[in-house]
């Protein structure tokens, strides 16, 4: 997680309107409706909440630091 997924060339330098700017734009709009379950603040964080020594670990704060923060 983390990478950041480009769209190819040719979807980028479509005309609006045209079949492969529709398919970017379901693609984008697919991600943002799924970001709640795949996102890292909704996953990676509520699963490291749950182990304090990892969440420390990984955040280089306590959960009240984090929290405060």
């Amino acid at each position: 997680m983390g990478a950041v997924l480009k769209p190819p060339v040719a979807l980028l330098s479509s005309p609006p309107g045209s079949k492969a700017q529709d398919t970017l734009l379901r693609c984008r709009l697919r991600i943002l409706q799924t970001r709640r379950q795949h996102g890292e603040y909704h996953r990676l964080v509520q699963e490291l909440r749950l182990d304090g020594e990892r969440f420390q670990r990984y955040f280089r704060l306590d959960r009240a630091q984090f929290e405060n923060f």
